[in-house]
């Protein structure tokens, strides 16, 4: 069993990957313009790097049909966020954006899947092995 696992803000109900993916990409990025002004200068507007911009992308090569029936419940519930605690024990409350299985020739009932998730909120740990420091504000969930 992989040590990511998506849960209920609660810690409860947790769905852990059969391994740790193969491929982590974190997205962040910075919220900013440049623009070319008369006189061949230009004027950059920085506005910095939020949590709330960030994607948080992961692809497993191995998955059972059961681990798949349990994250597809997950991505099907509506205006739900949830816990994702990834294999360096970095915890985000996140959104399930996307969830793209692809059967594995030759294996049964195994698949290769990509998932996609967007941070709400973002825990301000510091070193591995240090406590928790809270969960820092980052945006919300508006359903409509």
């Amino acid at each position: 069993m992989g040590t990511l696992y998506l849960a209920q803000t609660d810690r409860s109900e947790k769905t852990y990957l059969d391994v740790d993916p193969i491929e982590y990409e974190s997205e962040e990025p910075r919220r900013m313009s440049s623009h070319r002004t008369d006189g061949g200068s230009q004027v950059h507007q920085d506005f910095g790097v939020y949590d709330a911009d960030r994607t948080i992308r992961l692809r497993t090569m191995w998955m059972s049909k059961e681990t798949l029936w349990a994250f597809e419940a997950k991505f099907r519930e509506q205006a739900t966020t949830w816990l994702l605690h990834d294999h360096w024990g970095d915890e985000y409350h996140v959104i399930f954006v996307d969830l793209r299985p692809t059967r594995r020739r030759g294996t049964p009932a195994t698949y290769e899947v990509r998932m996609e998730f967007g941070v709400i909120k973002q825990s301000l740990r510091a070193l591995a092995g240090q406590e928790s420091m809270g969960l820092r504000e980052t945006g919300e969930v508006v359903v409509v």
